[in-house]
């Protein structure tokens, strides 16, 4: 059992860092907004998510087949990571053994995120058990799901290719550890449709995502992703919807990880502003801008927006 449950808290550790190459930038009509569009696989998003594998219950020849499925993904050996994943349907059907074989199908799916098979990944996600009452297919359905929609989403560009296995996440329920995973996913949705030119698909998942309740996680993704909300609508040339966004923001609270996505908001309406020939409507946002503190993060934005301010005004302070 303990060998099953380092198994599956060994890739989830490696999430962070098959996610971090997935942040996408904003690219040539978006030329003009932050440097450093942000995702939530920053650090002060990053989510902590156990799931604990019964494998003393699904016996030796699952547990080791999970064994060598391991061994082989992680060293890149993924032909033969599969073969082993596909034998283990013939293994029976206990829920102790499909919640083992969901905790290989991380491991495979995480493998082909990270080399960027995307279609292989997906077929993997397809295969994994029916969740039924298990908490635990339950959470790595909606770990493995958000993965492979950030993907699609920020990889590949295609956000339309994952958008069904969002719109299924939704039966996984209202736990807070499969509703941070959701909300991860939407922001990335989020952030795709923004650079794909869709800002009416942007604001569907957006009006989708579970509430915040007393979740702070949630509510610091949400706040990420209106941030990536108001891009999309910028993108557009909807501006008086990016605003009504970016006004319905100190509503959502005032934590460190929320202030972060407000600064990057403000830089991208200041930015889109500036460049539509709107100054007073700019300086107004920069304006907004002096209550969000002055963490390391907040003050990379408003030193971005103040240099914004300083070339309108063509002087040396804003």
């Amino acid at each position: 059992m303990r060998k099953i449950l380092a198994y599956a808290c060994a890739i989830i550790l490696g999430l962070g860092l098959i996610l971090s190459g997935c942040a996408g930038r904003t690219k040539g009509k978006n030329e003009n907004l932050p440097e450093k569009q942000k995702q939530a696989t920053d650090d002060p998003y990053s989510m902590q998510v156990t799931v604990r594998i019964p494998g003393a219950q699904a016996g030796p020849q699952v547990n080791n087949a999970m064994k060598l499925l391991f061994e082989y993904a992680k060293a890149g050996k993924l032909e033969d990571a599969r073969k082993i994943y596909d034998s283990m349907a013939a293994m029976g059907d206990s829920q102790a053994i499909k919640e083992v074989r969901a905790g290989a199908a991380m491991n495979l799916i995480s493998a082909y995120v990270k080399t960027i098979e995307l279609d292989k990944a997906r077929e993997i996600y397809d295969s994994i058990p029916a969740p039924g009452d298990s908490q635990v297919i339950k959470k790595v359905r909606a770990m493995t799901g958000a993965i492979l929609i950030s993907a699609y989403a920020t990889k590949a560009v295609q956000p339309d290719k994952a958008r069904d296995i969002y719109d299924a996440m939704s039966a996984l329920g209202d736990a807070e550890d499969v509703a941070q995973w959701r909300v991860f996913a939407a922001t990335n949705l989020i952030l795709a449709y923004a650079n794909t030119g869709k800002p009416g698909e942007a604001r569907t998942i957006y009006d989708s995502m579970p509430a915040p309740d007393d979740s702070q996680t949630v509510r610091q993704w949400r706040a990420v992703a209106a941030a990536n909300l108001i891009l999309a609508y910028v993108n557009a040339g909807k501006f008086g919807e990016a605003r009504t966004i970016y006004d319905s923001m100190p509503a959502m609270g005032d934590s460190e990880g929320i202030k972060m996505p407000r600064a990057m908001a403000a830089v991208t309406l200041i930015s889109a502003y500036a460049r539509i020939g709107k100054p007073d409507e700019a300086r107004k946002i920069y304006g907004t801008m002096a209550g969000l503190g002055d963490s390391a993060d907040v003050k990379q934005y408003r030193d971005e927006a103040a240099n914004l301010i300083k070339k309108l005004d063509g002087k040396g302070h804003p």
